[in-house]
């Protein structure tokens, strides 16, 4: 019986589990607003832990998307509770609080690159670092 050899030149099986996959893909698309993975980029440089978890959960508001999954399509939906990923082929549903949410950005925000001089040419401080602005809408049990 042979064993399997890999070299390093070898691709590696994906070693992550699609729900950490499709969370990755999800934080690194931003909250869906013009700006919005520059602001999340500059709150994890100047806030702390909590108050960087409240500025993810007034960044991303209310709403959602839909995103492509290895298994069809699905969705992310979020909310004050924080964000969750379904895939609708087998109503698969992943649930992340803003907590949680905040502690993967932390481990993923080496991934975002933002070039210092993009940032100074893309708005002031003030900007980057408060919530895109838009309208709350109350829809109550929030």
């Amino acid at each position: 019986m042979q064993g399997i050899q890999l070299s390093f030149f070898d691709p590696l099986p994906e070693l992550r589990s699609e729900r950490e996959i499709l969370l990755d893909k999800a934080l690194l698309r931003g909250s869906g607003f013009e700006g919005g993975p520059l602001r999340i980029y500059a709150a994890f440089l100047t806030k702390d832990q909590r108050s960087f978890t409240d500025f993810l959960r007034e960044e991303f508001g209310v709403g959602g998307h839909s995103m492509d999954t290895d298994r069809g399509h699905g969705f992310v939906d979020y909310g004050s509770k924080g964000l969750q990923i379904r895939v609708w082929k087998d109503d698969t549903r992943y649930d992340y609080s803003w907590q949680k949410v905040a502690a993967r950005y932390s481990e993923l925000i080496g991934l975002m690159m933002f070039p210092e001089e993009k940032i100074r040419k893309q708005a002031d401080a003030a900007i980057l670092t408060e919530p895109h602005p838009r309208m709350h809408y109350d829809i109550g049990g929030g």
